[in-house]
């Protein structure tokens, strides 16, 4: 891990949220004044007074309040966001730290969160980023302000809509961005991205980096497939977003079907035999104590493993929000119980480096808080609303966490 708070993206890189908010990235904490694309051209954001200020901040070797959640997961010995993109790109790192000279600020780099349209409804979501969770959101939340009129809520109805961000995205601005990231929501479920793959096709930007970060349960939408957009391109990356394998990754991940997954990964490799893949998994409380049979699962399907290093590329983020699902809300005998076998991973796990670290980091943050007492009561609450109406039972797939019910809380 770099050992400065330096991040590349405040020179190159501008984050659009759903509801038209530019931001420096997908994990920023919110700043003090936020953006728009009401105010702020997301061609003019990188070369803000704002973003001076936090480049100025981090040559002086100081944390922006914008950058508190990587400052967190490196404290915690976990990988942030910025050692991820580190990692990825050490080279243009390496170069940027040698000369992080004002004249080397350009857009290049594009993160865009289209709408909040997806199939799936993930325990750990919420209907700020999918649409399917409306109901389960009312059915939880029943006297939440922000259901009175969910259609009326720009985040929810995205940027699609918005004509002049996309007014921006002309040719000259379509060949000075290098890298596009969508997400969503669920990107593959978006006209709007459809639309601009087709235009950096037409304009053969075909050294352009093209990454997702996707559930991945869709190849073909409408008249688009994917798979065939994306052979041009010589350099296409999948963060696959899963939280667990089989029944277990199905009910926390709701809409994901193993076997469609796998099946479209396949298809995925056959097609795309360059593109890189990793997985993404959100470490929670219903998957700490299975968490080393998951990897099993993932290192079975023999695709995510780097040549290079041979290391699995899985990347892990400790769940904080919303609290009741948090790997914190274990009772001591199971967090005894999630330490030891978090210690057994990286035991078996003793060539890749990065999977010890992150059990090291996972344990770390396990121990920072006990929200067992204030927590507990609103994860059986939650939950049983969800079980019941989709039909599910997680004292049958988690029997384990159904002992902590005995715990007077």
């Amino acid at each position: 891990m770099a050992s400065n708070c330096i991040c590349p993206l405040p020179w190159n890189h501008a984050y659009v949220e759903m509801n038209g908010d530019v931001k420096l990235c997908c994990v920023a904490q919110p700043a003090l004044k936020e953006r728009n694309l009401i105010d702020t051209p997301v061609s003019e954001f990188v070369d803000s007074r704002y973003m001076a200020h936090i480049r100025k901040q981090m040559l002086m070797g100081m944390w922006p309040v914008e950058c508190g959640g990587c400052k967190k997961a490196e404290l915690l010995g976990l990988e942030s966001h910025r050692t991820g993109i580190i990692n990825r790109d050490p080279q243009s790192y390496q170069q940027l730290t040698k000369d992080p000279s004002e004249d080397k600020v350009k857009l290049s780099s594009l993160d865009l969160r289209i709408s909040n349209e997806c199939n799936f409804k993930c325990r750990s979501c919420s209907v700020s980023f999918s649409n399917a969770w409306r109901d389960d959101f009312q059915a939880i939340y029943p006297n939440n302000i922000s259901v009175e009129d969910l259609t009326k809520n720009r985040a929810i109805q995205g940027i699609e809509g918005n004509t002049s961000f996309w007014d921006q995205l002309d040719e000259r601005q379509l060949g000075d961005i290098k890298e596009w990231h969508f997400a969503g929501g669920e990107a593959l479920l978006s006209d709007k991205h459809y639309q601009l793959l087709e235009k950096l096709i037409s304009i053969k930007a075909f050294d352009s980096k093209i990454t997702y970060t996707t559930n991945f349960s869709i190849i073909q939408y409408k008249h688009w497939n994917i798979l065939e957009m994306l052979k041009p391109f010589h350099n296409v990356v999948f963060h696959l977003s899963l939280d667990g394998a089989g029944e277990k990754g199905e009910y926390i991940r709701k809409g994901l079907n193993w076997k469609r997954w796998l099946k479209n990964l396949r298809l995925l490799r056959k097609s795309l035999p360059k593109a890189k893949l990793d997985i993404h998994f959100v470490v929670s409380i219903l998957n700490i104590l299975d968490l080393q049979w998951h990897i099993q699962q993932i290192e079975d399907v023999n695709e995510f493993r780097d040549p290079a290093t041979k290391q699995l590329n899985v990347g892990f983020t400790c769940l904080d929000r919303p609290s009741h699902l948090s790997i914190q809300v274990l009772s001591p005998e199971l967090k005894k119980k999630a330490k030891q076998r978090l210690v057994a991973i990286s035991e078996h796990q003793a060539t890749a480096k990065n999977i010890r670290e992150a059990m090291v980091g996972i344990i770390n943050f396990l121990d920072q808080k006990d929200l067992h007492q204030q927590q507990f009561r609103e994860f059986l609450r939650t939950t049983t609303i969800l079980d019941q109406r989709r039909k599910e039972d997680y004292r049958r797939l988690f029997p384990e966490l159904a002992e902590m019910e005995l715990t007077k809380v």
